[in-house]
């Protein structure tokens, strides 16, 4: 192994351990998916058509205001006894999709939002309030987009040039060497200099930018990994 294989090896390391539940070592989403295996399954109260969620699908940049939104009717909501991601209260509510292997934390109160079925408003003030997440646009699109809600509304549409970060993507430098995390699903990937600077360059100013790269393999990876997406026209 050579000397720079050997320093990107180590801060890749470096980097999962923010994908890494403390005090078990092992992997957020096996903690996660234990946890739903344990549980019974919530009970669904919107069923809408899923989409697939591929690199070349475009989104809309948030949920529109008079959707209604609810639990994804392969998801399982429950309570759990602690926060595996290390914030949040203490006992906390868990939101997992095994099949789309992503999950996120909530409070009580927000699951029972979601099990009854509730609005845009309401399920982002109930979000912000939980402090789990950044409460920024486009974070419920970003949260169907991985299977975990439902919304009444069309999210998909013709895609267009512009790219965004989600909201629950981590952008995380170890040892001079860049990774971005997807939180709702734990994947790490590292992005060589040019892709770090696009990436930190979209989360800095919030707005969506065209891709510069013209759909390189690095954006791609990015695309399926949950941590850019493509918007619509």
């Amino acid at each position: 192994m050579t000397r720079e294989l050997g320093e990107f090896v180590k801060a890749a390391l470096d980097a999962r351990q923010a994908t890494v539940c403390r005090g078990t070592g092992a992997p957020l989403w096996a903690v996660a998916d234990y946890a739903a295996r344990t549980e019974p399954a919530a009970p669904v109260r919107i069923a809408t058509a899923s989409f697939h969620d591929l690199p070349d699908t475009a989104f809309v940049r948030d949920v529109p205001l008079l959707a209604t939104i609810g639990m994804h009717r392969d998801a399982t909501g429950f309570d759990c006894a602690t926060s595996i991601l290390g914030s949040g209260p203490a006992r906390t509510s868990m939101v997992v999709n095994r099949a789309a292997r992503s999950f996120f934390e909530c409070s009580a109160h927000t699951l029972g939002l979601l099990r009854h079925g509730t609005d845009p408003a309401a399920f982002s003030r109930a979000l912000a309030d939980d402090g789990v997440y950044s409460a920024q646009p486009g974070l419920l699109v970003g949260l169907a987009r991985h299977g975990l809600i439902e919304v009444d509304a069309p999210l998909t549409g013709t895609v267009g040039s512009d790219l965004m970060v989600e909201p629950t993507a981590e952008l995380i430098r170890r040892d001079g060497v860049d990774f971005a995390v997807n939180l709702l699903s734990g994947r790490t990937i590292g992005m060589r200099p040019r892709l770090a600077e696009l990436v930190g360059a979209l989360r800095e100013t919030g707005e969506p930018i065209p891709d510069p790269f013209h759909e390189t393999t690095g954006v791609r990876a990015l695309l399926r990994a949950g941590v850019l997406r493509r918007l619509t026209r």
